[in-house]
């Protein structure tokens, strides 16, 4: 017998369910958590009843045994795998098992389906006769294929004492209970085919079925078991809990956080956040676990323990791929270092004082151009570097000696053999202590682990070299990996104290909340793609055809989804919706969200408190309001004036970005600007970024450099090399003819540069990937082949006949000790100001006749440059005479010089440069004058100048 009860929104669903508990009596949950709620409502009144709490997993597992062994994770899709013939691997874009992993999640997806919907598979071949569905010629082949797989998959499984509930999950499998019970089934939404069937044989076996359905009001639950629909238009006040919904709406997700955590506080009643995306996101951070529980159920994936085998993994891959084996790039050292749990479990005793230290060393090396460190730890053991780093050779010794012993792994049970043991991987170190101490996370690692140690018991591959085509470090990353996956599908549970201040938000999302009531529900990404979400992507069979084979489609999973919202918003007191929109990313509000406020908008809902913000102001009033917290009244005093000028804004937009100017402090009692060519050019683009790169000495260091040549490792080599080759013929020459030996030797001009790269940090510069091929085979010869090409084209012609000092630029810079000379001087409200340069040329040519200035370049170049060497180790100098000078650039690439510079060139730069050195002293340090020059460090903005610690000075 069943029975079909109704309950409203307005309703307490589980009280409603408790209160039709017998004895005996099975009450079934769509999941798991409102199983394991319901039961910690039900205990403090138990009345010694026999009631159990299962979830329609559990409730299927209980009534249909498998023949045997189940083959799960790991060993389903390492059977998959070996099931697959060369032929299918080439068809399905297979090069190896991990590429098959997400299409086997895809192959087994569908026949768990076809399962539960009581389709036979082999019915699949003829889907004309028995579904009257047509498919295409691809569609037909491609099933044909997976068909055989799976016959194949069976067959393996058979040979290891294996069995798939793809399957056994069958109503022939039904294996029926003793003894008759009360089944009391709460609102599960959708059923499918073999759950009806299972529901269908309990009542013949005498059991009685109880089925609640938590609906508008209007009865629609039926014996059929169809899904109820939610009709809006039908919902009246009184058959929901809903006393108020508010739309709050901004221009983007931060805007959305940050709205919320000013504008509501943790409130005493129960309150939840509905929010699948949370722990992938980075805003999460910004949620305190004082005020905000984690979600009851987490996923591994987000636990210390994934984080760190993770980064071991990363690390085994790259030492792999680079040559020799032993180089981790410097890049994920950075990255593993800026996760507390890396540096935790090396180094737990370490404070705030030495992880600073750590990361500073880093960076330094980063700033030097350092790609890689070698697992032998030579780097720091350089010319350069020996003796000054302490912390990173400290921390990476005891990290490379781990991973020399999982590099050695060539089996699971090798890997497994290293979990826990001494030098080993200490699992407990890698948990951060909230989840040692209020979640399940050991318990759940080692229960995967023992799964995975399976695969050593019921032995479903007998060659693991064989299985991944790889040996060695390969070998030693692809089964890590393995255990990797075999991790992403396991969860962790959180247990959490109360606050001391009222109840946390709850943090959860739809699935996990069906059946579940909160007094306040608040909903994060209210956008269309997430109520609704989109339709994922289809595999094989489109939406029509998966409504023709009985298979669940996307708009009854919409309509299953719709559902989920609407039950959540109507049986919460009160419910905020936080959504955005972005035109140009095409982000606008769900339509679950505007159908919501239409029907609030009805007679039938009409006592219901309905409330909609717009987004907020503009960015300048931000600003503003920043002005206001440095105001004098505050006693922040220092900077007082200038926050004031900030009141009128709105008036003066184009003064927005502009730091205002200060003479006194950024030219010191000199009144003298100094620079070289680099710092004025910058002066002279883009005055705000000269301001923070040159004034400020804040320059940006690329934390993660890509193992390339880079322009700018380029530009360095080429220097280097021309200072180590040209130094050696540095001096006073009777002929050019002397400097041929060298030169014009391209044997000699290659050992110059293997010898500069060979002993120095050039080593650890320099890719060694297949790109460090590239840079041996080609550039090396490039490079050796333009400096003979310069000597021949360029320096033979310019110096025949003549005598000459040759003044290559110095390796060391000593020229950099030289002081700057005044390029020029302004006047302004009575104080001379003066523009001071330095420079260094990559080489000078001086003889009787005239002076030669050269600069190599393998890119772009600027006249500039030319003109402010000429201005520095000439010009002024008022003795000399411009007729005798002579400067250019020599191409490397192009393997040609060009001539750049004029008497009216320089006239019109250093004009420029003058009015420069007015606006910057009279108008401040502006934006760029064109597109380009503001591209330059657009990160940086007016607001990040100012610390309230230092009253908006700083």
């Amino acid at each position: 017998m069943r029975r079909i009860v109704n309950v409203t929104f307005a309703d307490d669903l589980i009280e409603a369910a408790l209160g039709e508990a017998s004895d005996p009596c099975k009450l079934i949950f769509p999941t798991e958590i409102s199983a394991a709620q319901a039961r910690q409502r039900f205990m403090p009144d138990w009345r010694l009843q026999d009631c159990e709490f299962l979830s329609m997993k559990e409730f299927k597992n209980s009534l249909l045994l498998p023949p045997g062994p189940v083959a799960s994770d790991d060993r389903r899709l390492l059977c998959l795998y070996q099931s697959l013939s060369e032929e299918d691997r080439e068809y399905f874009h297979s090069g190896g098992y991990f590429d098959i992993v997400e299409w086997g999640n895809h192959f087994f997806q569908l026949f768990e389906e076809l399962s539960d919907e009581c389709v036979d598979p082999d019915a699949l071949r003829d889907t004309a006769t028995s579904f009257g569905l047509v498919l295409l010629g691809w569609q037909e082949q491609y099933l044909d294929r997976i068909l055989d797989v799976r016959a194949r998959y069976r067959e393996i499984l058979d040979q290891s004492g294996l069995c798939d509930p793809i399957f056994s999950r069958r109503i022939e499998a039904f294996l029926p209970p003793t003894g008759h019970c009360r089944y009391i089934f709460v609102n599960q939404y959708y059923y499918s085919k073999l759950e009806k069937e299972l529901l269908t044989a309990l009542e013949k076996e005498g059991n009685e079925l109880v089925i609640i359905f938590q609906t508008d009001g209007q009865g629609c639950g039926t014996e059929q078991l169809e899904s109820p629909q939610v009709a809006l238009e039908r919902i009246n006040a009184q058959d929901i809990r809903t006393k108020k919904v508010e739309v709050i709406e901004r221009e983007n997700e931060d805007q959305m956080v940050l709205t919320f955590l000013e504008y509501l506080v943790p409130a005493s009643e129960e309150s939840v956040i509905v929010d699948s995306q949370f722990h992938s996101k980075h805003y999460r951070r910004l949620f305190s676990p004082e005020y905000f529980a984690a979600s009851q159920s987490q996923s591994m994936v987000e636990t210390g323990i994934y984080a760190f085998l993770q980064i071991l993994f990363t690390q085994l891959k790259a030492l792999d791929a680079t040559q020799e084996k032993i180089y981790v790039p410097l890049r994920q050292i950075v990255a593993a270092c800026c996760q507390p749990g890396f540096l935790r479990y090396y180094r737990p005793d370490w404070g705030r004082r030495e992880r600073s230290e750590l990361l500073e060393e880093a960076r330094q090396l980063l700033s030097q151009d350092i790609l890689y460190v070698d697992s032998s730890l030579e780097l720091f053991q350089t010319v350069g570097l020996k003796g000054i780093y302490e912390r990173l050779p400290e921390l990476l010794k005891s990290h490379f000696d781990l991973l020399a012993k999982l590099a050695s792994v060539g089996t699971p049970a090798e890997l497994i053999g290293l979990i826990d043991a001494p030098g080993g991987l200490s699992i407990q170190a890698m948990c951060a202590e909230p989840e040692l101490l209020y979640s399940d996370v050991l318990e759940r690692f080692y229960e995967r682990l023992a799964n995975f140690a399976s695969l050593t018991h019921i032995p479903v591959v007998s060659d693991w070299q064989g299985l991944f085509a790889s040996e060695g470090i390969a070998l030693a990353a692809n089964i890590l990996q393995l255990f990797l996956e075999a991790l992403t599908s396991a969860a962790i549970r959180y247990k959490t104290s109360p606050s001391p201040e009222g109840k946390r938000f709850d943090i959860s999302n739809l699935l996990d909340l069906r059946d579940l009531s909160y007094d306040t529900t608040v909903f994060f990404h209210a956008i269309e793609g997430q109520y609704p979400s989109n339709p994922a992507p289809a595999w094989l069979f489109n939406e029509y055809q998966r409504g023709k084979l009985g298979l669940k489609n996307y708009a009854e999973l919409r309509e299953r989804e719709r559902y989920y919202f609407f039950r959540q918003v109507f049986t919460s007191h009160k419910v905020y919706l936080f959504t955005y929109r972005d035109q140009e990313k095409d982000i606008e509000p769900g339509s679950f969200v505007t159908e919501l406020l239409a029907a609030l908008a009805g007679d039938n809902l009409a006592g219901i408190m309905a409330q909609s913000q717009a987004p907020t102001p503009t960015v300048r009033d931000l600003y503003l309001a920043r002005a206001q917290n440095c105001s004098p009244e505050r006693g922040i005093s220092p900077a007082s004036d200038q926050c004031a000028s900030l009141q009128d804004l709105r008036e003066r937009p184009n003064e927005f970005f502009v730091l205002p100017p200060n003479p006194e402090d950024d030219l010191g009692p000199e009144c003298q600007l100094e620079a070289s060519y680099q710092s004025i050019s910058q002066l002279d683009k883009n005055p705000f970024v000269w301001y923070i790169k040159y004034h400020g000495k804040l320059q940006r260091v690329e934390l993660r450099p890509e193992e390339t040549i880079s322009r700018k490792l380029h530009g360095a080599l080429l220097h280097d090399y021309m200072a180590r080759v040209l130094t050696r013929l540095a001096g006073e020459h009777r002929q050019v003819s002397e400097l041929a030996p060298v030169l014009d030797s391209q044997m000699m001009l290659t050992s110059e540069l293997t010898k500069l790269i060979g002993a120095s940090l050039y080593h650890f510069k320099l890719p060694k990937n297949y790109n460090h091929e590239f840079l041996t085979s080609v550039i090396f010869d490039r490079l050796a082949g333009s400096m003979r090409e310069f000597f021949k084209d360029f320096l033979v012609p310019q110096l025949q006949d003549t005598s000459f000092e040759l003044i290559p630029e110095d390796a060391e810079r000593t020229a950099f000790r030289e002081p700057h000379k005044v390029l020029l001087t302004r006047e302004v409200d009575g104080v001379e100001y003066k523009l001071a340069i330095r420079g260094i040329a990559d080489l000078r040519m001086e003889s009787p006749q005239r002076n030669l200035i050269v600069d190599f370049k393998t890119g772009s170049h600027d006249a500039d440059q030319l003109m402010l060497y000429e201005f520095y180790y000439y010009l002024l100098n008022g003795e000399y005479n411009n007729q005798e000078l002579f400067s250019t650039f020599w191409m490397i690439l192009d393997e040609k010089h060009e001539e750049t510079t004029s008497e009216e060139k320089r006239e019109k730069w250093r004009d420029r440069l003058a009015q420069d050195l007015v606006d910057v002293i009279t108008k401040g340090y502006g934006q760029g004058k064109n597109v380009q020059a503001r591209q330059e460090l657009r990160g940086i903005t007016r607001a990040d100048l100012y610390h309230p610690a230092a009253g908006g000075a700083q």
